[in-house]
């Protein structure tokens, strides 16, 4: 069978749900003006999921598990679309759960995060450059675009320096922890979250390349901690321009309508929230600025601190001295109040 090198992260059977019938789409890049394309130029990178053999030759079994993943979920997305959501414990059910953890790994974007060693350590010249000063530096000019705080470097230079030791992974080794956390433990929890499907008469619902996406208010810890999929009021995963379908904590499980000013709400979140970029009809109109996001897209964090016990006691190590810990996350929105407007 012959395989395509061009492999779509967002999938063309799902994007197809946000193009007219000639299969065009507006792509809103950060940094760039929008532009109306077909589906197949978008989302997509040569070999991106392909891993190079001995002989040579390219790996591209990847792309097939992906697709057949696609494939068995279609049934329960239509299924969502028309307004029904499978009950818990259904096979439906498990297969969109599936679809949705593989969408949140398989992107440049989760790529991005396992690589920043590797990244960090060639644009500065070797694992013996990478000193704070030269880590502040990159941070600030390469990866974060503003001057990080002294944790920040600190927590950065710690993660190059403790995986690298260990032996950075090959791209091998990244797919098999793709498809691993997705379908063994990303994919299940999210079966069990409480699933509601928001309807809105008029068709202007985007998507984004960061799905799905993580939604709560604003709240301070962002500068210091980050938010993932257990710390989300809501996770949104737009299914086509008339339906959202909505992950929770807690709740009930419920279909409803919404006025078209929700569905605004929601563009302008993914907005912010995307890695690259945005995508929606062509016919759709950028209303009051929906869409404005950051130039630079939100990038990897970091920090490091003391490690607490339960008690918020200090924990030590074997030498008596305070265990510390790296945390690393991805903002789930740019810095738009200080970069301005793309």
């Amino acid at each position: 069978m012959t395989l395509p090198k061009r492999h779509h992260y967002l999938p063309r059977s799902y994007l197809r749900n946000f193009a007219n019938q000639y299969g065009r789409i507006c792509i809103r890049r950060r940094g760039a003006q929008p532009e109306t394309t077909n589906i197949i130029n978008v989302a997509a990178q040569n070999h991106l999921y392909s891993v190079e053999l001995p002989d040579g030759s390219k790996d591209r079994s990847a792309e097939v598990t992906l697709s057949k993943y696609e494939a068995a979920a279609q049934p329960a997305l239509a299924q969502l679309r028309s307004g029904r959501i499978p009950r818990s414990g259904s096979d439906a059910r498990m297969s969109v759960s599936l679809l949705v953890a593989l969408q949140m790994t398989r992107t440049p974007e989760n790529a991005s995060r396992f690589m920043f060693p590797v990244t960090a350590i060639e644009r500065l010249g070797g694992i013996d450059k990478v000193t704070p000063q030269a880590m502040k530096d990159y941070l600030h000019r390469h990866h974060l675009g503003f001057e990080p705080e002294d944790p920040e470097v600190k927590g950065a230079m710690d993660l190059v320096h403790g995986l690298n030791a260990m032996g950075l992974p090959s791209k091998s080794e990244l797919m098999t922890i793709m498809f691993d956390g997705a379908i063994q433990e990303i994919g299940p929890r999210f079966s069990v979250m409480q699933w509601s499907l928001e309807k809105c008469r008029r068709p202007v619902l985007a998507t984004c390349d960061r799905l799905p996406a993580i939604w709560h208010e604003a709240r301070d810890s962002e500068s210091y901690s980050g938010s993932g999929i257990l710390d989300a009021e809501e996770l949104w995963f737009p299914l086509d321009t008339s339906t959202l379908l909505i992950l929770r904590s807690a709740g009930t499980e419920s279909v409803s309508e919404v006025e078209p000013k929700r569905f605004r709400t929601v563009n302008g979140h993914l907005a912010r929230h995307c890695f690259e970029a945005v995508f929606h009809h062509p016919t759709s109109k950028d209303r009051a600025g929906e869409f404005r996001m950051a130039a630079r897209r939100p990038a990897m964090r970091f920090w490091s601190g003391p490690m607490l016990d339960s008690a918020g006691q200090t924990m030590l190590n074997e030498f008596g001295q305070p265990r510390e810990i790296i945390h690393s996350w991805v903002p789930v929105r740019d810095r738009l109040d200080l970069e301005g407007a793309a």
